[in-house]
């Protein structure tokens, strides 16, 4: 029982140190989007910065026809950097909410973990008290099987006085018997 016992706390250990390790990668996750979210923050004001940028450049190409090259070719290159940050914008919102996913997941399962090791303990408290209570109805056992013993053999002892008394005695006044058998033939 106690090996079982043994085994139970290492198991116990085991799911402990599980949930633990869970709990760290579900904090460095959490920072991973911490990370993610201003980055896209950042991305966001860079966004809105690169359009109103825009829409100055729209409003000086009315200036001049030669300004209006060089401000189509800033606009050109303004609109590519902005798709460019629209594009990672969005691989790094699917990439926040795969994060997200995998975070509730872990969550998920280190609930379960939890559970698991909450009925670990449930049982192993379960089985010390059952294993007490076994040594102490067996310590009982033992105890009133000695007396019973020694019961036994205080009336061995005096069933085998009583014997050799009644044999002596029947030797000696063998008119007893003989009215024994009398009485018991009434």
């Amino acid at each position: 029982m106690a090996a079982k016992n043994t085994e139970l706390a290492e198991v116990l250990n085991g799911l402990k140190n599980e949930c633990s390790e869970h709990k760290d990668r579900l904090t460095q996750q959490d920072n991973l989007i911490a990370d993610s979210t201003d980055s896209i923050e950042n991305i966001n004001r860079e966004l809105i910065e690169a359009h109103q940028k825009n829409s100055s450049l729209q409003e000086q190409l009315s200036i001049s026809e030669a300004e209006k090259d060089q401000l189509q070719e800033a606009l050109d290159e303004r609109t590519r950097q902005r798709d460019e940050e629209n594009h990672w914008h969005n691989e790094n919102k699917n990439w926040a909410e795969s994060l997200n996913k995998q975070v509730e997941g872990l969550k998920a399962e280190a609930g379960e973990k939890n559970r698991t090791v909450s009925l670990s303990q449930k049982m192993l408290a379960k089985a010390q008290i059952d294993l007490d209570h076994l040594r102490e109805s067996y310590a009982e056992k033992v105890t009133a099987e000695k007396e019973l013993v020694e019961l036994v053999k205080e009336l061995r002892e005096k069933l085998t006085l009583a014997s050799k008394y009644y044999f002596k005695l029947q030797q000696e006044h063998p008119e007893l018997l003989t009215s024994a058998e009398h009485t018991k033939a009434d």
